[in-house]
């Protein structure tokens, strides 16, 4: 089963949103960064978002994926 982006209804939808978990293509996937925590990993810690999400969440506007 194939999932279909929620935002484009692409058929290659390959990751969902960290926090409403809506299905996202390539094209409408928007992936977010904070530095590396030492006290957790030696790297940084990212996760998709929509745009949504990310402006609400993060007071971020859409990125390069």
């Amino acid at each position: 089963m194939a999932l279909i982006c929620a935002i484009c209804n692409n058929e290659k939808a390959d990751v969902v949103c960290h926090h409403c978990g809506k299905p996202l293509c390539k094209d409408d996937k928007c992936r977010f960064s904070v530095d590396k925590d030492e006290a957790f990993s030696d790297e940084s810690i990212s996760a998709f978002h929509c745009n949504e999400c990310l402006k609400k969440y993060h007071n971020q506007n859409q990125s390069l994926n």
